[in-house]
């Protein structure tokens, strides 16, 4: 993934998620100020983890609890940030951030991420690194002691209002920060001190080595793996005419995009909406100078967060020189097939998920889709036949956004 994608795509997910990453850490901390520096180092901190990031909503709740204030680069190192005790708060807040102050940190923490973020519990564990179950004590035992203190809030719908209640407007709306700009600097700031580890490990080793007889070897390192692929939840946006040269504008067309093709999948392979519940947040395929040249792909994956085996990934390429291989990913034969209307696919010949479906189709002589539907997990698999694939691959809003 190049440098410019990974900034767009960032800079989507800040524009989607920040507010509720606001919300969330005013409500775990309790002050403005601790609440805005949390954020700050938090989206620094997932900028540096990026490429290694699959689902980014998921790993920037977790920051919130796990992040070093000292991660900004214009920061001093502290300790890791401990959840202000709301009885030593000379800022006035509504009651229920200081009830929620009582709570332990791990309990703030589910209440928050239940009620706020939203989260079902099986993402509420991965987010603690815990287990389903632990998560639903933590949560009974939260919900106990914030009743305790206020009745009215056995309620879902009290406790729902509260807490959107509770944070003030100025923190629930998303103020302009320039955390690409925090996020750039964080990684140079890492870059340069894996330098100087780099340095001192070489001296270190050369001074060893003189120690050596001449005979003695110095085992070559071992090869680092490349880091996996980042996917996370699509947010749809709408788009405006815009300056298509402008990275804020290309961030829009792609996320109404990723959306529009996100609907099309759920609508042919998934209709009661009981399977797929996210998708890839930038375009893994996304080729290099795509909005410059106009010629390249963009590519994107649904599937299911959690107990979910089948993922289905869709490519849309300006022509034939950008698309895959049928064939390619799930290592099956192709064959072109000529339909009675006239329309000519590739398809594999894998019958299901297990064997991996591949589809290409040329609806216009000139844009190359390529669906693949494949398992490539764990978890329950959603049944999909090559009539649904075919089927899939028609539908005209498959097509690129225009360049």
């Amino acid at each position: 993934m190049t440098s410019l994608t990974r900034d767009r795509d960032y800079a989507t997910f800040v524009e989607d998620e920040r507010s509720l990453l606001q919300r969330c850490a005013f409500l775990l901390v309790g002050q403005r100020e601790a609440a805005d520096e949390l954020v700050r180092a938090t989206l620094a901190d997932l900028y540096a983890r990026w490429r290694r990031v699959r689902d980014p909503r998921l790993v920037a709740l977790r920051l919130l609890h796990t992040t070093d204030l000292g991660t900004l680069p214009d920061s001093s190192p502290r300790a890791r940030f401990e959840l202000v005790d709301a009885r030593t708060r000379q800022e006035a807040v509504d009651p229920l951030v200081t009830l929620l102050g009582s709570l332990s940190a791990r309990q703030r923490l589910v209440v928050v991420l239940e009620w706020v973020a939203r989260l079902p519990s099986v993402e509420i564990a991965a987010v603690l690194d815990s287990s389903v179950t632990t998560v639903g004590d933590v949560s009974r035992d939260a919900r106990a002691a914030l009743v305790r203190g206020a009745p009215e809030l056995a309620d879902d719908a009290v406790l729902a209002l509260r807490l959107d209640q509770a944070v003030p407007p100025d923190v629930r709306s998303v103020r302009r920060y320039d955390d690409l700009t925090q996020g750039r600097r964080l990684v140079r700031q890492r870059w340069a001190r894996r330098s100087v580890a780099a340095a001192a490990a070489l001296v270190l080793l050369v001074l060893v080595v003189t120690q050596l007889r001449p005979t003695a070897q110095v085992p070559a390192s071992a090869p680092v793996a490349p880091a996996p692929t980042s996917t996370v939840t699509v947010t749809p946006s709408p788009t405006a005419a815009c300056d298509r040269t402008q990275v804020v504008c290309q961030a829009a067309l792609v996320r109404a995009w990723r959306a529009t093709v996100y609907e099309v999948v759920a609508d042919y392979l998934d209709p009661e909406g009981a399977y797929f519940n996210a998708s890839s947040y930038y375009a893994r395929d996304e080729t290099e100078g795509l909005w410059s040249t106009k010629r390249g792909a963009l590519g994107m994956e649904v599937f299911r967060v959690g107990e979910g085996a089948t993922q289905v990934s869709v490519q849309i390429a300006t022509d034939r020189s950008y698309a895959p291989r049928c064939g390619e990913a799930t290592g099956n034969a192709c064959t072109s097939i000529r339909f009675m209307d006239g329309n000519r696919f590739v398809l594999s010949d894998g019958l299901d998920t297990v064997d991996g479906l591949e589809g290409q189709y040329r609806p216009d002589g000139r844009e190359v889709i390529t669906v693949i539907a494949e398992n490539v997990g764990r978890g329950p698999a959603l049944t999909i036949d090559r009539a649904q694939l075919v089927r899939l691959l028609q539908d005209e809003r498959l097509r690129l956004p225009e360049l």
